[in-house]
């Protein structure tokens, strides 16, 4: 489908939506939390996470960010024991308050980050499993869970449309999103993904593992695949290997130590669509842990989200204005 073009608004700052799944920045990515790598010990301080980072730049102000975009809503995923259990480290400060401003930059509101939280648990059409089945066939099953999918994306849609929200950023958002959502905001979706996602690049490495797949490829010479439902894998000579004490399924790849950080505009297929920036490096293979790759991802995702949500409005809006001077014209 051809990407449509979003006209984003010119009488007041872009607004912007945080979509995500707390579940998995805390208890996974260990957002808000000393980080000490389980392999060696090393400990790489605290990780401030992306909408914490973005906030901090709403506060200060004075730059090309805090002049044209604003922070309305904050949208998570997670069902009340994943979000208790998530929360026992604070993924970022709740009472923090985020400044919102008008067209010519004037504080109009003070809300925290608690007051923009919205909850909208996705368990309940997650849960349609086929042991479920209510003696349906597979199809009206099918037809069900999608009604389920489709009406829990209308619920994020309310939100949206109540917070004047212009552009979503899914960042950490371990749902695919659907058809109800995507048409509804089409081009007005970026995802950061941590690594790179062009299609065709030999670096590429779509779905939810991009660390483990970043560092087995790096360090073995394969990416685990007996997970990826999704998205699209290498081929190659299939093996089985042993990671973190389970028996996987792999395929052999030519050894890479590049990876990177891609922002991209969300499309039908996972981490496939246009890309707006991507940051690629390099790092030593010798003493190299998960950790310390998702380590240096998280130091680029801050830097490069800021800059991507100015190129991409920066190209997509009319107004010379600010083509000009979000592009450093």
């Amino acid at each position: 489908m051809k990407q449509e073009i979003p006209d984003f608004p010119t009488h007041r700052p872009v607004n912007i939506a945080y979509l995500t799944s707390c579940r998995e920045l805390g208890l996974d990515e260990k957002v808000g939390q000393i980080i000490i790598d389980p392999v060696n010990g090393h400990q790489y301080g605290y990780r401030e996470g992306n909408l914490e980072h973005l906030v901090s730049l709403l506060q200060k102000g004075g730059d090309k960010f805090s002049k044209y975009f604003n922070l309305t809503a904050v949208i998570v995923d997670d069902n009340d024991s994943q979000y208790a259990r998530t929360w026992l480290a604070p993924l970022w400060p709740q009472d923090t308050e985020v400044p919102l401003r008008d067209v010519d930059h004037h504080v109009i509101a003070r809300p925290t980050l608690e007051n923009l939280t919205f909850r909208i648990p996705s368990q309940p059409w997650k849960d349609l499993r086929r042991d479920t089945m209510q003696g349906e066939s597979q199809e009206a099953f099918m037809a069900r869970k999608a009604m389920a999918k489709s009406e829990y994306e209308r619920q994020i849609l309310r939100v949206l449309e109540r917070q004047e929200v212009d552009l979503v950023l899914s960042d950490s958002y371990v749902t695919i999103i659907g058809s109800t959502l995507l048409d509804a905001y089409r081009g007005r979706i970026l995802n950061i993904h941590p690594a790179v996602t062009q299609v065709g690049d030999p670096d590429r490495l779509p779905g939810l593992t991009p660390t483990r797949d970043a560092y087995t490829r790096a360090v073995h010479g394969y990416i685990i695949i007996d997970d990826k439902k999704a998205v699209d894998h290498p081929t190659g000579e299939v093996i089985e290997v042993v990671y973190d004490d389970r028996k996987r399924t792999a395929v052999r790849v030519q050894p890479s130590n590049v990876t990177g950080v891609t922002v991209h505009i969300m499309n039908e297929q996972v981490d496939n669509g246009p890309i707006v920036r991507c940051y690629k490096y390099q790092f030593f293979v010798e003493g190299i842990t998960p950790e310390a790759i998702r380590t240096m991802n998280y130091r680029l995702k801050r830097e490069i989200l800021p800059a991507s949500f100015l190129d991409y409005v920066g190209q997509c809006r009319k107004t010379m204005e600010f083509r000009n001077e979000a592009m450093g014209r």
